[in-house]
């Protein structure tokens, strides 16, 4: 991850966002907000949500678009959590590299104390509504040791971070990385670059910017010519000296190549889909679509047009 430094990202004094229903005369007012550039990692400090539970000491009320979270701490006194609409923002408290900072978002998932957490950069900005925590009397006559049980209760109120902590942004919490993400996308979707094949979601693509010189170890000719749908022919092909392993999908080349051949890799034409070699399989009872043993063992892959180097 890139080094992320919030000093840089803050904008040019604070900006400052609408309020509903505020004067601006809360600590919120003097928070700092700046914007995500990219997606970053954070050790969760603090996170609250109005969320459900299944503690029978909590009860939920909606009078007057108002949800009300009501919490038993002792026999005198509840904690109340509230918010003054039905889309109060969370917060969480997160430290990323050396700073702390908060990120204002929707997440009602429960996140423990000194778990990571990604925060995807958000542009949306929204009106502030925040919850709300009080302590209220459970009844109205006084119980015994109501007291102590009302400084027992008071420790139960959140540690907001109000006003220690000022950097703020907007952000989406996820438990998945900008990659993991981008497999499971590429995973849900049956529409994918490469036709019949099972580990290409995990393939790293990138184009030829200048022509390689290589060595083929291992090849599938296309299966087809090329027609209404794109075939492409699979080299796996060793560069750099024997130091990398690239993997080459060469769209419509009807030539064909030996192992051990050695090769230019010039920039290649792209079809979407494509469809390359594949055997269907069976492992730990599931259908499995190969090309080769290097499915899951090289990644990084290209379009290319492979051209036999002469002696």
């Amino acid at each position: 991850m890139k080094y992320f430094n919030l000093f840089i990202l803050l904008f040019i004094g604070s900006v400052h966002v609408l309020f509903a229903q505020e004067d601006c005369q809360r600590s919120h007012c003097n928070w700092e907000f700046f914007d995500l550039e990219e997606t970053v990692r954070g050790e969760v400090i603090y996170h609250e949500a109005l969320f459900f539970s299944s503690d029978e000491n909590v009860s939920y009320k909606t009078p007057r678009q108002m949800v009300l979270v009501q919490r038993g701490i002792n026999a005198n006194w509840n904690l109340v959590s509230s918010c003054p609409s039905l889309n109060c923002l969370s917060v969480t408290i997160l430290r990323i590299n050396q700073d702390t900072v908060r990120i204002l978002n929707y997440s009602g998932d429960w996140l423990a104390i000194g778990s990571q957490i990604y925060v995807i950069p958000s542009n949306k900005r929204e009106t502030l509504n925040f919850i709300s925590h009080r302590l209220e009397k459970n009844g109205r006559k006084k119980k015994k040791g109501w007291r102590k049980d009302y400084k027992a209760a008071k420790t139960q109120l959140p540690m907001r971070f109000d006003t220690s902590v000022l950097k703020t942004s907007f952000g989406y919490l996820s438990n998945h990385s900008d990659e993991e993400r981008q497999v499971f996308d590429c995973e849900q979707n049956q529409y994918k670059p490469i036709q019949h094949n099972s580990f290409q979601c995990r393939w790293n693509f990138f184009e030829i910017e200048k022509p390689i010189e290589g060595r083929i170890i291992k090849y599938e000719a296309q299966t087809q010519p090329c027609h209404l749908v794109g075939y492409a022919s699979l080299a796996i092909v060793v560069i750099n000296n024997n130091q990398d392993t690239i993997r080459v999908l060469d769209c419509c080349n009807s030539a064909t190549f030996e192992e051990g051949a050695t090769v230019i890799i010039e920039d290649g034409k792209y079809t979407n889909p494509v469809s390359i070699p594949y055997s269907k399989t069976i492992e730990d009872d599931q259908e499995m679509y190969r090309s080769n043993k290097f499915d899951n063992l090289v990644f990084r892959t290209t379009y290319g047009k492979l051209i036999r180097k002469e002696d």
